[in-house]
Formats: C-alpha cells, structure tokens, sequence
C-alpha cells in the first residue's frame, strides 16, 4: 500500500510539472511564432510601400540630440567637416545622449528579398537581386511569371512570402518576394531548444519528486503501519477470549444440554471470529502485491470449479444459475488470491439474492483484458452508490441487522485483489431485474 501511494504521489505530481511545461512551451512557441509572423507581414507591407526600392526610403536621423544642439548641427553637407561636432556626436551617442530609430531603409538592408517588374503584357522588364544571393536573375524572373500567371494577389511560394502591386500608371505590376527561411529557422530552433529545457526540467523534476517522494509520504505511510499493526494486535488478541468462550459454551452444553442462550453464544463467537479472520486478511491483503506467487492459470477453469463448490449454497437459495463460460481463458496472477475473490462474490450472492431468484455467471475476453460477470437478482437495489459497495465495512442493510451474516468487508477484500492484479472490480445496478451486476477485468 505504501508503494502505491508513493507511485500515485509521484504520477500526480508529474503530471502537475507536465502540464505547467507543456503550457509555457506552447505560450512560448506560439508567441515566437506570432511575433516572427508580424514582423514579416511588417516588413513585407513596407517592401510594398516602396515598391522593393530602397531609393525611396527615407534615411535616418538622430532620435534625440544633445540639449547643446539643434538639428542644424547634423546638416549632411558639413557634419563630416566639423571635426568638433563629430567627437562630441560620438560621445554622446557612446552615453547615450543620441540615439537612432530604426529606420524604413534599415529594414530594406537587413531583409532578404527580390523585386521584379512587369510590363502590362506581363513580360519582365525589370529584376532587383541585389538583396539575395541565392537566386539568379532568370531563376527570379521565372518564379515572378509564375506567380503572376497564378493570378493570386498575395501568397506564399516555397520560402517566400509574394505581394503582387499594380503600378500607379497602370503599366504594369511589381512582384515583391521576401524569404521567410531565417525566420522559420528561427521559430524552428527555438522551438527545438524549448523542447530540450522542457524535457530536461522534466527529468530533472521527476527526480526531485522520485527522491523526496518517500519522506513526503512519511507521515500517512506510518500513520497506515501503525493502524495495520493494531488491527494486527487486536486480532491476535481477541483469538485467545473467543476460544476460550466458545469451549466453556461448548462444555456448558455437556452438562446442561443445548438451548437458545448457549446456540445465541456460538452464533456470535462465529460473527466474531469472521470478522477477527477477515480484518486480518484485509490487513495482509494491502501488502500482499509483492508477496504473490504469480502463475499463468486457467481461470475458465477456476471459475468453474468455484460454481461447483458454491452449487449446493445457490441450490438452498433456490437460484437458477446459468453460465457462458468461454474455454481456455489465461490470466497471470495468485491462483489463491483470485480463488478468493470468486468465493467473495459467489458468498455475496448467497446473502443477498432473493430466494427463487437467479445468477448469471460469464467469462470472456475484452480486447487485452479478461472480463468476469456475476449477476444476480435482489428483493431491491442497494440505497447507495454502486462504487460505496466496495468501501469497508459498508454494508447494503445500513441497519447492520443480523438478517444477513457479514461485516462489509468482503467486497473491499474482492477491490484490493483486482487491484494487486492490475485490474479493477465495479458494480452496476439494473432497475428493471431488480439485479445487481459485478464487473472485473483483469
């Protein structure tokens, strides 16, 4: 038990750090995408302003100038030949006191693209390559005419981002190309180095969780041994009295003969002595996973072999039992253990069907797993929810009257089982029956 909680500590808090990752990995890869896209969509409307020439783009000039001069003191025709005003521009953009907007031009510069014009019967006229290296003046003009023809104002064709602009004398159109791969590039590799810190921060975490796991768990890991060990103690302890009062009955009746007071004795020895035996079991039951002797077994004939030893219990109840037993179904677990978990549900049945009332049995495969039924009919449904079947001690006549013999522990004994198997057990209620179905799948 205290091996599952670890793991089921270790599986929520990873899947708390997963989560977060995985949020600001998209976050920031949508981000970096986003941004990567405006600024080609930026720089592509500004190449169509000016039609891909850069001629037309204005130069720079200083954002803020120094408080000791004016903008005349930066005059292009004789900034160059005052050597005192160059120095002094110099250190005041060294400190700061200047500074430079980026301008249109820069952008012209720093991006990579081509320009191609047309004339109004479509034929290149013209073709600007200067800002790319990669393509020649045919390869240019030849992707131009293609897009063109395509009649698609704007697009995108391999790498490059296209805008096709009529010219303002109607003769004709300029096709601006402007290539994305550096930017994609870009998006691509941050994407990958995110990638990598992300898995790295998680393995990171999940060794940080695995080690501290233990002592996180520490507290309810002792608090659960301490109460196994008195439920352990207790059990031990209440053999000894209940022995000793069930031979003085036993030998009272010798000399006096059997009545209702020493039969009303036995009787609750007997509950007692179940309860003491099944709180044990369920105490072992939570550590026993590690324990269990794990066979490849025929459980189509365990099942059987379970039917036939609870034949005459179910011909006293006055059940009509029938059974769809599929042949030669295997499963790997405790040949013992599943034994008693058949036994757990077939005595269930016993207690609480209706006389004269039925039991339908069957056993299957469902895709990887093996799938056991028991259904049986009832004089009415449980109050409670099918899942509170399974909690200890509950038990379906919540007045605990002595109608019914048992303790509400069987079921959770039968849950602890199918978990140690790596399956699971539930119940389903049918309204028209009225009957109760219990599921495991192992």
């Amino acid at each position: 038990m205290v091996k599952t909680l670890q793991k089921r500590f270790i599986k929520v808090a990873m899947l708390a750090v997963t989560l977060l990752l995985l949020a600001v990995f998209i976050a920031l890869n949508i981000y970096n995408y986003a941004s990567a896209k405006n600024k080609l969509n930026s720089t592509m409307d500004l190449l169509s302003e000016y039609k891909g020439d850069r001629g037309n783009a204005p130069l720079g000039r200083p954002e803020h100038l120094p408080p000791e001069y004016d903008d005349d003191d930066f005059d292009d025709d004789d900034f160059d030949d005052d050597e005192k005003s160059t120095d002094e521009f110099v250190h005041g953009f060294m400190d700061g006191r200047v500074s430079f907007q980026k301008t249109d031009r820069d952008v012209f510069l720093t991006s990579s693209f081509f320009m191609v014009r047309l004339n109004s019967e479509g034929k290149v006229i013209y073709s600007d390559i200067s800002q790319i290296s990669s393509l020649t003046g045919e390869a240019a003009a030849a992707i131009a005419l293609e897009v063109f023809e395509g009649g698609v104002p704007s697009g995108r064709i391999g790498t490059y981002m296209y805008n096709i602009i009529e010219n303002t004398d109607s003769k004709g159109h300029t096709l601006i190309f402007l290539d994305t791969s550096a930017e994609r590039e870009n998006v691509i590799r941050i994407a990958l180095v995110s990638l990598g810190i992300a898995v790295g921060s998680w393995l990171i975490m999940f060794a940080f969780v695995f080690f501290l796991s233990k002592k996180a768990i520490r507290p309810v890991a002792e608090n659960m041994e301490r109460q196994k060990q008195f439920v352990t103690n207790a059990g031990h302890e209440l053999k000894t009295p209940l022995a000793v009062i069930q031979s003085n009955t036993e030998a009272m009746e010798l000399f006096n003969g059997e009545n209702k007071w020493s039969r009303n004795i036995k009787t609750q020895v007997a509950r007692l002595n179940d309860l003491t035996k099944n709180l044990l079991t369920l105490s072992r039951m939570d550590e026993s996973a590690d324990t269990m002797a794990i066979e490849n077994l025929n459980f189509s004939e365990l099942v059987k072999e379970q039917l036939q030893t609870f034949a005459s219990s179910f011909e006293q109840k006055g059940l009509k039992v029938s059974s769809d037993i599929r042949d030669d179904i295997f499963v790997k677990g405790d040949r013992g253990q599943l034994t008693q978990l058949l036994g757990l549900l077939f005595d269930n049945t016993c207690k609480y069907a209706n006389d004269g009332g039925s039991l339908d049995v069957s056993l299957s495969k469902s895709g990887q797993k093996v799938q056991f039924i028991s259904k049986n009919t009832c004089d009415e449904l449980p109050a409670a929810a099918p899942d509170k079947l399974f909690d200890r001690f509950y038990r379906s006549d919540e007045s605990h009257s002595q109608k019914v013999s048992g303790q509400g522990i069987g079921l959770s004994v039968a849950a602890v089982i199918a978990q140690n198997h790596r399956g699971s057990i539930c119940a389903e209620y049918d309204k028209d029956g009225p009957a109760v179905s219990f599921i495991l799948k192992i």
